[in-house]
């Protein structure tokens, strides 16, 4: 036995005072008009599905707008770059080290770096690298037992905002300091 079609199916759910009929055919340009005399089964039409469809891309696509729009204004109320540091001022920063030798078991990350630093001159104790926007900048770490004045000399892929990358000659050196200093320091700028 056939299932019965979507209209046999409405026809026998819905009395038959809620079923209207047309007259004619319905074209894509034209919009029934009901007889309510008649009261037969009409032919579903995919018009009004279609125009759904249509309002919802129409919702979707405003709300990609909006929310374009949204990040397009964020953008606009960050300001580019690292915070702008002036001479005096203290922060808080992560700070870890990089080397040209290794001298001892454990390694760290950052090794084999003997050469030129971003800004073209040879690694030396008492060079950095920072966020691009702190290049030149001056700097001490409170708690260093080397009492050094650093300067940002380098940059690298993994230092950005307030990060300190202080270079060593061997990574010896390097972890001593990182175990005297810790992870996270107070930096202060000087001029």
């Amino acid at each position: 036995m056939a299932s019965p079609g979507p209209v046999q199916a409405l026809a026998a759910v819905l009395p038959s005072s809620h079923l209207l009929s047309t007259t004619g055919a319905i074209t894509s340009s034209e919009t029934p008009e009901p007889q309510v005399a008649s009261r037969a089964a009409v032919p579903i039409n995919e018009l009004p599905f279609a125009a759904m469809r249509l309002a919802e891309a129409t919702v979707e696509t405003s709300l990609v707008n909006t929310i374009a729009e949204d990040v397009v204004r964020s953008a606009r109320a960050t300001p580019a770059g690292p915070p702008k540091l002036q001479s005096g001022d203290r922060v808080r920063a992560t700070v870890s080290f990089y080397y040209c030798r290794q001298s001892g078991s454990i390694s760290g990350d950052g090794g084999a770096f003997c050469g030129a630093m971003r800004d073209g001159s040879i690694v030396y104790n008492g060079a950095a690298a920072c966020d691009y926007g702190y290049l030149g900048q001056r700097f001490r770490i409170e708690g260093d037992p080397s009492g050094r004045i650093y300067r940002c000399a380098d940059t690298g892929s993994a230092v950005h905002g307030l990060h300190r990358d202080i270079w060593f000659a061997t990574n010896e050196e390097g972890w001593a300091w990182q175990k005297s200093v810790g992870q996270s320091a107070t930096i202060e700028i000087v001029p």
